[in-house]
């Protein structure tokens, strides 16, 4: 299964407060979009909307046609934000992948796109992303706002702490899960928003259950998955 969002609303999916935070992270989410556009469509973001911080956010926006963004913010995010955009050229129906991944340690802050094991954009910086107690990690919208992702979302994947290379990253899009480690919170819409790993389970508001294509990651019944056939899927 999976779940659409409607456009221009309030269609999202709250998985609340308590998903592991961390200053490196990698951020993995499967899509397909219903329209080309240039307003803001989120795939997930690690946010509190009173204060504006982001502890991350992947989304389409921007003034041109389907330009993917990885964002943060620090020091409260009121004016100071790390961005990393990238022209996509997708198209309207397409099925796609995009990974956001962060070190600042490294001052590594890149997006890639499905299988390609090179990042599509990078931007070097060593800021670190505002976390606070009160961000509350949201799919297919932001918190309080109607940023509704506008297309169906398959799956969505946070490792928190953990840093994926290009070439995990491009193994990721051929579901082949060796040598990666499982991610923290997982949200793979087998049946509903449950959380496979770190047990954040969401509230969905507005956005409905459509049929999937059998390709998750993890959870998925018709589809081979190694070591994600693990956790009660037979």
């Amino acid at each position: 299964m999976a779940y659409a969002f409607g456009a221009a609303n309030t269609d999202s999916i709250d998985c609340g407060p308590n998903v592991t935070k961390n200053t490196k992270y990698t951020l993995y989410a499967r899509f397909t979009t219903t329209v080309i556009n240039t307003a803001t469509r989120m795939l997930a973001a690690y946010y509190v909307d009173a204060s504006v911080q982001y502890q991350t956010a992947l989304y389409f926006g921007g003034a041109s046609n389907m330009i993917a963004n990885g964002l943060f913010s620090w020091t409260s995010g009121t004016t100071n934000y790390v961005g990393t955009t990238w022209l996509s050229g997708f198209g309207a129906g397409e099925t796609h992948r995009l990974t956001y991944a962060v070190d600042p340690g490294s001052t590594l802050q890149d997006l890639y796109a499905d299988s390609d094991s090179t990042a599509k954009a990078h931007v070097g910086d060593a800021h670190a992303a505002d976390q606070v107690a009160n961000q509350r990690f949201t799919i297919g919208n932001n918190q309080g706002q109607t940023n509704s992702f506008n297309g169906t979302i398959y799956e969505i994947a946070w490792w928190a702490g953990t840093l994926l290379t290009g070439g995990q990253i491009a193994q990721l899009a051929s579901g082949n899960l060796s040598g990666i480690p499982n991610p923290t919170s997982y949200w793979g819409f087998n049946v509903d928003a449950t959380d496979l790993f770190g047990g954040q389970h969401g509230t969905v508001t507005g956005a409905v259950l459509a049929a999937g294509d059998g390709l998750n990651l993890y959870n998925n019944p018709t589809r081979s998955q190694g070591r994600g056939l693990l956790l009660g899927v037979s």
